[in-house]
């Protein structure tokens, strides 16, 4: 289950932190007891910085253990009966009969096993999430760890904080926690990686009430060529592109989303219609979970 982290002064988290518990508290979702797991796996890819887009997505996929074992034997059979030794998997990458063959067999197989995917859908409308913080300690981190772009430093802060703020919520004492991004910008060398793995580390001592085992942070990079990471980190990939080009459909179009399901826009194209289908099948155990910040219609906050 979902462990509030309720810390003062932590900004937006607190409101997301409240959607969840509201959402748990009423039983609209439910998550799996990560707190039996050894380890804890944690896969994120990002979506939607392309100018077109009008919301940046940041997807997580939660695996304890178990179910990434699970998930393994039925990515690999999945393989093998379609003979897909070396292509890869992503959103971009849809466009041959044999990834698009492959795309439900994978989707099913994630969906099927105990675990969380969480994708938070910003808009770019909101600017900085952490131009309001201290300015002062805000100037300090990024001497620290500032070894990106101003538009990427941004991101790695996204990014971080979202990963400690779900370790907080879902770990246990003493587990360990390995957490793989893709290959984007804020993780493009070695000096990078270092600097991001500095920054979780941080952000959840600051975040966590217990203590963990190891922390250790890689890129999809280090696959050892079966694909294994790569096929893992494809289902974040997936919804990210998917809830990117839902967004941007309905911002395209002025619908503005409240409590009324609204149909799909009519740019929204086969791929997503695929990832969001899947999404939304309530058969399946995998736990999928996409909040929506964006700014307030009076321009008051988020």
């Amino acid at each position: 289950m979902w462990r509030s982290v309720d810390i003062p002064g932590i900004g937006l988290l607190t409101k997301i932190n409240e959607a969840i518990c509201k959402a748990q508290s009423q039983d609209r979702v439910r998550f799996s007891d990560f707190g039996t797991a050894d380890r804890l796996l944690i896969v994120s890819d990002y979506a939607g910085d392309h100018q077109s887009s009008q919301f940046e997505t940041y997807s997580f996929l939660v695996l304890g253990h178990a179910a990434w074992a699970q998930w393994e034997a039925r990515r690999r059979s999945i393989r093998q009966v379609l003979d897909l030794p070396r292509r890869r998997l992503s959103y971009s990458r849809l466009r041959d009969r044999q990834r698009q063959r492959v795309l439900p067999l994978l989707l099913h197989a994630a969906g099927s096993v105990q675990g969380l995917s969480f994708t938070l859908v910003i808009a770019k409308a909101c600017g900085s999430l952490f131009a309001a913080s201290d300015p002062a300690s805000a100037a300090a981190n990024e001497e620290r760890f500032g070894v990106w772009k101003p538009r990427d430093w941004e991101r790695a802060q996204r990014v971080t904080t979202f990963v400690g703020f779900l370790v907080a919520g879902l770990s246990a004492p003493n587990q360990n926690v390995f957490w793989v991004s893709d290959e984007d910008a804020i993780a493009s060398n070695q000096e990078r990686l270092k600097k991001l793995t500095e920054m979780l580390a941080t952000i959840s001592s600051n975040l966590l009430p217990h203590n963990l085992g190891n922390l250790k942070c890689g890129t999809t990079a280090i696959d050892d060529g079966t694909l294994q990471l790569e096929d893992l980190a494809a289902i974040p990939d997936l919804v990210a592109g998917s809830a990117a080009a839902l967004h941007s459909g309905y911002a395209a179009e002025g619908v503005r989303l409240g409590p009324v399901i609204a149909p799909a826009p009519a740019s929204l194209g086969w791929r997503a219609h695929a990832v969001l289908d899947w999404m939304s099948d309530p058969r399946l155990p995998l736990t999928r979970l996409v909040l929506l910040i964006e700014p307030e219609p009076t321009g008051s906050g988020l």
